[in-house]
């Protein structure tokens, strides 16, 4: 089985990217820090990947963005605080 992951500089080869939706890949490793410079993102569907580590919390600093999908993944925070952000 093949392992694909994201290339960690995707978000910076993609700055005016409006959506992102890569879903049901086997993507693996976590998820690019550098998506977080995606200012204009509005949609980010990465669901039933295999992404694992903890979830970037600058995420919740992107203001654009209206839709979060990340369901069937293995991501974790290191504590409920860190999800606050995509909890609202």
């Amino acid at each position: 089985m093949a392992i694909y992951q994201l290339a960690a500089d995707l978000g910076k080869s993609l700055p005016r990217i409006r959506e992102f939706t890569n879903g049901n890949n086997r993507f693996t490793g976590s998820l690019p820090l550098s998506l977080t410079n995606l200012s204009r993102l509005q949609h980010l569907s990465i669901i039933s990947n295999s992404f694992t580590g903890v979830l970037p919390s600058e995420l919740g600093r992107l203001q654009n963005l209206e839709v979060f999908y990340l369901a069937d993944n293995k991501f974790e925070a290191n504590n409920e605080q860190e999800w606050g952000s995509f909890l609202l």
